[in-house]
């Protein structure tokens, strides 16, 4: 069967006192994805209970074998959207979601069925992992750092932005910088030593 990847943005990152980050988010809707097809909510909630065998589910970055910490609670709502709590643990990760490169969720698994009358929607999945992904996000449906201050903010994204940018390749760090540049103007410039 085909891989399910559906995107969706982070709504809120709150700061942890131990280093972590928890995030949170819907990891999928029955909205219809870039391919034109929809995971319904049944077949995600139907999932769940597998991907939450070990107590709590695989959170990954850009669906890559690589753990950023572990989703810790998904709850389908009335409205058929799947809303997820995770606590992100790799440093480097929540970096980057500070500084908003990762600034969405993404389910990724397989689609084990189809609707018969409809085969551009899922009807079952095995749900394998959510990932902390750098698809542009809806700007109104960006997520908020809690615990800082404006300034405390700014000053903070400033300093992640300098190391993930410090950490990149040549094309990654300019194709980075212009979208952050046209989302988040004056943190990027503070980060580059612009004047604003």
């Amino acid at each position: 069967m085909d891989d399910v990847r559906i995107f969706a943005p982070l709504a809120k990152a709150t700061e942890q006192d131990d280093g972590t980050l928890t995030v949170e988010g819907f990891a999928s809707t029955e909205s219809v994805d870039k391919a034109g097809e929809i995971v319904t909510a049944a077949a995600i909630e139907a999932a769940l209970p597998d991907f939450f065998q070990h107590g709590s589910g695989p959170l990954r970055e850009m669906h890559q074998l690589k753990a950023a910490g572990r989703v810790d609670k998904a709850v389908v709502d009335s409205k058929k959207r799947t809303w997820i709590r995770a606590t992100v643990i790799d440093p480097l990760a929540i970096k980057k979601i500070l500084a908003r490169v990762y600034n969405g969720l993404s389910i990724g698994g397989k689609t084990l069925a189809r609707d018969r009358k409809n085969p551009k929607m899922i009807t079952k999945l095995r749900l394998d992992e959510v990932s902390l992904v750098d698809t542009p996000a809806n700007p109104d449906a960006l997520f908020e750092i809690v615990k800082a201050s404006d300034a405390q903010r700014d000053s903070l994204q400033s300093t992640i932005v300098k190391d993930v940018l410090a950490s990149m390749s040549a094309d990654d760090r300019a194709m980075t910088v212009t979208k952050a540049a046209l989302q988040f103007p004056r943190v990027v410039n503070a980060a580059l030593g612009v004047p604003t």
